[in-house]
């Protein structure tokens, strides 16, 4: 800072890259705290910058530094082209989970009017991508924890689509029709290994992460407990934790789903298991 009065909008953003060592979630928490993008600070003249600007700039500086995620500070992160609502008590949507939606989509364009169920849908990013892009699909999206589901009624309101939601267990959920296409990013993290993961994943829901002793858990469930919900020549549609695909694979194989098929997200990682009803 200059020590001269206000200090100036410049000032402020040197500021938070110095206390996070990080252009991009600087920059990200300046537009926030400003609204105004960081390529337009060399034409804005030195402009000193309002008081609480700055105090609030720096306590989202200083959350970050404590290890919150930057999309829990934001309060929304984009998926898929799309915004969504997000924080504490639901888990923040990745992009390596676009490659889910890519796959449904493909999928479900084989159908007229496709059936689509979302179970473990969280912020609900993959059941409104897929209505986005399928208005004439019918969508339901399916999730347990409370705080979560309030995310998700949120972000189908703000982004306009027609989803309709349930909150219940997919332990023991029965949809009342059978659904074209079912598709779910279950939690997948071996119970384990979670204590291990970098800190910000501490501040995810462990319900969102913890896939049991092996990951496997909700896989062996969906697959074995939703299989009559499902159309004949309809899909099942699987997001998988990094080396978990030959096991999802042969968990659809002993439950008598067809012609399974595996998909690597653009890192090269198998990130998709997918199979026919």
């Amino acid at each position: 800072m200059s020590g001269k009065g206000a200090p100036t909008y410049q000032e402020l953003y040197t500021m938070a890259v110095d206390m996070l060592d990080s252009r991009f979630d600087a920059g990200q928490l300046f537009f926030h705290a400003t609204q105004k993008r960081v390529h337009h600070l060399p034409f804005m003249g030195g402009k000193p910058a309002p008081a609480n600007v700055e105090r609030m700039l720096r306590g989202m500086c200083e959350k970050r530094r404590a290890g919150v995620p930057l999309q829990y500070i934001l309060g929304e992160w984009e998926f898929y082209g799309l915004p969504f609502k997000v924080g504490r008590g639901v888990l923040i949507p990745r992009s390596e989970t676009e490659l889910l939606v890519d796959t449904a989509l493909e999928l479900a364009r084989k159908f007229e009017k496709p059936e689509i169920l979302d179970l473990c849908s969280g912020t609900g990013c993959i059941a409104v991508a897929l209505a986005h892009s399928l208005p004439q699909a019918k969508v339901t999206a399916l999730e347990f924890s409370s705080y979560a589901y309030s995310f998700l009624v949120q972000n189908v309101a703000l982004n306009k689509c027609d989803v309709q939601t349930v909150q219940a267990d997919v332990d023991s959920y029965y949809h009342k029709t059978r659904v074209d296409i079912l598709a779910c990013n279950p939690p997948y993290i071996p119970s384990e290994t979670i204590s291990t993961l970098q800190s910000e994943i501490w501040f995810e829901p462990r319900r969102a992460l913890n896939g049991g002793t092996d990951g496997l858990d909700f896989y062996h469930v969906i697959a074995k407990n939703y299989r009559r919900q499902i159309n004949p020549n309809g899909w099942i549609c699987f997001e998988v934790g990094k080396g978990q695909s030959d096991q999802v694979s042969s968990i659809l194989d002993e439950n008598g789903y067809v012609g399974v098929t595996v998909k690597n997200d653009l890192a090269g990682i198998p990130r998709v298991v997918y199979a026919k009803r």
